[in-house]
């Protein structure tokens, strides 16, 4: 593409002042508890090279880090790491659930960090609208793109929490296009690389096995077609042999598979949100006493999953959109099958429902209504001004700081945090509807 052709592409002013915005918003805002996580990270990669395991703190699958450590290395030729953020010793303004709350990280660091998020946010937004505009029209393909770039909650948490979510969902949207074009070694390449940000793809994978068959069953013969399904497998396991081979025999997998059984991780835009509820006190203590309960939710999704691939393996009569409803279908059954949904999980969906509305004319009511009630949830979970406050003049720290704590133990806070959470979930369940159900569009 030429300088010319990216100039005058109809999308290039939107793409413009939506960055724009972004990086207005990121340097000054971020949720403590993760973005603590992520700096501190920085530092041990900066001290003990490209390996994960050298920091107690990163419990996340790995590229996610990897992604981030070439912005950190590059700047930290130019900026000491000792100004990426700043202790408070004597302050105690964060409630005990936050673990890294000493930190305050500065705007240069927040800035360097998010850009990656910046950049996929805006990747996603050109898949959606090169779809949507190949096989609808330019209207639906602009609105639809315009749906997910300017979208509140997408912005939230890219560019003001500072959460990588928008990393997992682009490569599980591009593992959706390649298998579209039936590029069947690249799909399983960039399934696999979603896994690598985070776990949820992997529950996609009896899915595009058997829309791998299906699309292969009337052309090929037995052979052909397994050769087929071993094109996607082996694209699956290339990145998972380049990253996960050398973690084999450390602490990491073990970090990564025991992070969600903590107390603060129960609740979100899930069912289980009424674990929360001051009369609901002894459901919230069987989840937590109960680790074997846990690991049932994970074999009751895992087994939905295959449940509901071999339903649009055998009902499929227009593959393209039984690929998009089994992506939301499947992922709302790993919502309501979790005991913790925050609002940033809500981007591994969000790509999918935009794309049935682009194509099919779903879902737009629910999208928008579980866009602003995680938003909403995002707004009343988390406080993203400290660095605002402690590198600028423009609020006086002690005040957000005061604010904070009255807020936390606020009534409103607490009716705002059921009923967003509450909402959500309802919400989820509703987008099984066009699947199952006689729904006209909507």
């Amino acid at each position: 593409m030429t300088i010319k052709a990216v100039k005058t592409h109809p999308l290039m002013d939107l793409i413009l002042i939506g960055l724009a915005l972004r990086l207005f918003l990121s340097p000054l805002t971020s949720h403590l508890d993760d973005v603590v996580v992520w700096y501190i990270t920085a530092n041990d990669l900066l001290s003990g090279g490209l390996d994960v395991d050298t920091t107690k703190y990163f419990s996340y699958p790995p590229l996610w880090a990897y992604t981030f450590y070439p912005f950190i290395k590059l700047v930290s030729f130019f900026v000491t790491p000792s100004m990426w953020g700043t202790r408070m010793n004597t302050l105690d303004f964060n409630p005990p659930s936050v673990r890294f709350s000493l930190i305050i990280t500065s705007p240069f660091f927040n800035i360097i960090f998010k850009l990656p998020l910046i950049i996929a946010d805006a990747v996603v937004g050109i898949i959606i609208y090169d779809f949507v505009k190949e096989l609808r029209d330019e209207k639906r393909a602009m609105l639809s793109f315009n749906l997910w770039f300017f979208n509140p909650l997408v912005i939230w948490i890219s560019s003001i929490h500072g959460m990588y979510d928008v990393l997992p969902a682009l490569m599980t949207l591009i593992a959706f296009y390649f298998l579209y074009k039936q590029n069947y070694l690249e799909s399983g390449i960039a399934l696999s690389l979603g896994v690598l940000y985070k776990l949820y793809p992997i529950y996609l994978l009896p899915l595009y096995l058997s829309t791998t068959i299906l699309l292969e069953r009337e052309k090929l013969n037995g052979t052909k077609k397994l050769v087929q399904c071993l094109k996607f497998l082996c694209g699956l396991l290339i990145p998972i042999i380049i990253f996960f081979t050398p973690l084999i025999g450390s602490e990491f997998f073990h970090a990564v598979f025991t992070r969600t059984g903590i107390l603060p991780s129960i609740g979100g835009l899930t069912p289980w949100q009424i674990a929360r509820l001051p009369t609901m006190e002894w459901l919230l203590r069987f989840i937590i006493g109960n680790a074997s309960f846990f690991r049932t939710l994970v074999v009751i999704g895992t087994g939905l999953s295959f449940l509901i691939s071999l339903i649009f393996f055998l009902r499929a009569k227009n593959f393209l959109k039984s690929l998009i409803l089994g992506h939301i279908t499947i992922l709302v059954a790993v919502y309501m099958t979790s005991i913790n949904v925050n609002p940033q999980h809500i981007l591994w969906i969000l790509p999918f429902l935009i794309l049935a509305f682009g194509l099919y004319d779903h879902y737009l009511f629910r999208l928008n209504v579980l866009s602003l009630s995680a938003l909403m949830f995002g707004c009343v979970w988390i406080m993203p001004l400290y660095p605002l406050s402690l590198y600028t003049p423009l609020l006086d720290f002690m005040v957000v700081s005061d604010y904070w704590k009255w807020w936390l133990s606020s009534n409103v806070r607490t009716v705002s945090f059921h009923l967003s959470g509450n909402l959500g979930w309802i919400i989820l369940i509703s987008c099984l509807i066009p699947t199952f159900g006689r729904g006209k569009k909507r």
